[in-house]
Order: C-alpha cells, then structure tokens, then sequence
C-alpha cells in the first residue's frame, strides 16, 4: 500500500495498492469472470497492461 490525497476541498489521505500489484490483481481477477462481464474484462486487462508497460519502462 502506498498513501495518494484525493482532491477535495482540503485533500484527503487515502491508501491505495501498490500499482504493479493492483495491475496483477486485475489480471487474475479477469481470469475468473464470467462471460457476462467481457466487456468490462477487456477495459480492465487493458488498463493493466498499460500500468505494467510503464512500470517496466520506468524500472
């Protein structure tokens, strides 16, 4: 976990996931749905690949 400030009128402290674990999560998660849901899979596995392209070019 990591501490964010969600913009508010005076910011508030929040935990988030660590953003390689949430992108992880989101792919095992999707693993699971049902087939109901690809839509909303697809968005996700998306938003994951994005986060773990700019991890790795970070690191």
């Amino acid at each position: 976990m990591q501490s964010a400030v969600v913009i508010a009128k005076s910011g508030i402290l929040v935990n988030i996931p660590a953003p390689a674990r949430y992108a992880l999560h989101q792919l095992v998660i999707n693993q699971r749905s049902p087939a109901a849901m690809q839509t909303k899979a697809k968005k996700d596995i998306l938003q994951a690949e994005q986060i773990l392209s700019l991890l790795i070019e970070e690191r």
